[in-house]
């Protein structure tokens, strides 16, 4: 039997055809195969490599390795297969040299993110509370949110998940605030914020970012989509 050499990447932020757009070029050696698998967000493309010599086999993998590397960049969130995304996020957490410490604010998430960052064993080193702030009035109380910034701007607004970033993190005395709100559906949209309108704010000692987000899913989904996109802004800041 002829040796079959493989590389895999696990990666977050496009979806399938988009990613195959990024590699439809990639080498037309025919002892490569690109195998694709979603399972839902994620998206794990792995290189097979069929090659009778072994040296050539394993220089053939790694040529193409780097290729695609290059061409995906930071939507690979780990090229171990064993490693989960929660996994992923707590090793670079626990690697970062000033110790940075975490606490959440979820509104339409409703405690997803914390439920995915506590699966992972030793998370207390740097994970300090999450704080489930439905509804407005938890929002005032527990985040320090103002109720004029509520009425004026709404409960999904850039305004009101910037304030909760910033309520959490100085409430808590974390280094790192991150807040999500936003309208999961199937039901509470509108013209001007439709449902799968989604709204995730990072807080740092340096400054406030924010992403809109607008989502085609389901309830569930969405939810889902929300919990991991703002756990990979945590991620991309501990690795910039």
């Amino acid at each position: 039997m002829r040796p079959r050499r493989s590389h895999t990447f696990k990666l977050f932020g496009k979806t399938e055809s988009a990613t195959a757009a990024l590699l439809e070029d990639l080498s037309p050696d025919p002892r490569l195969q690109v195998a694709y698998r979603a399972h839902f967000p994620e998206i794990q493309i792995t290189l097979h490599v069929d090659e009778a010599d072994p040296a050539v086999g394993r220089d053939l993998l790694h040529s193409l390795a780097a290729d695609v590397r290059h061409r995906l960049g930071p939507i690979v969130y780990t090229e171990d297969p064993s490693i989960g995304f929660p996994d992923a996020i707590a090793q670079v957490m626990a690697r970062h040299p000033a110790s940075p410490t975490v606490a959440l604010a979820e509104s339409c998430t409703g405690g997803l993110i914390g439920k995915m960052i506590t699966e992972v064993p030793g998370v207390s080193a740097w994970f300090l509370e999450g704080l489930t702030t439905y509804s407005n009035a938890a929002k005032t109380r527990l985040l320090g949110v103002d109720s004029a910034l509520l009425a004026e701007h709404g409960a999904v607004s850039e305004a009101v998940v910037r304030a909760m970033a910033e309520g959490v993190r100085r409430r808590s005395g974390a280094r790192i605030g991150l807040a999500t709100t936003g309208i999961a559906g199937p039901g509470g949209g509108s013209p001007d914020k439709p449902v799968g309108t989604v709204y995730i704010a990072m807080a740092t000692p340096a400054k406030t970012t924010h992403r809109l987000l607008q989502l085609p899913f389901d309830r569930e989904r969405n939810r889902v989509v929300t919990a991991w996109a703002a756990l990979e802004q945590l991620r991309r800041w501990a690795l910039s």
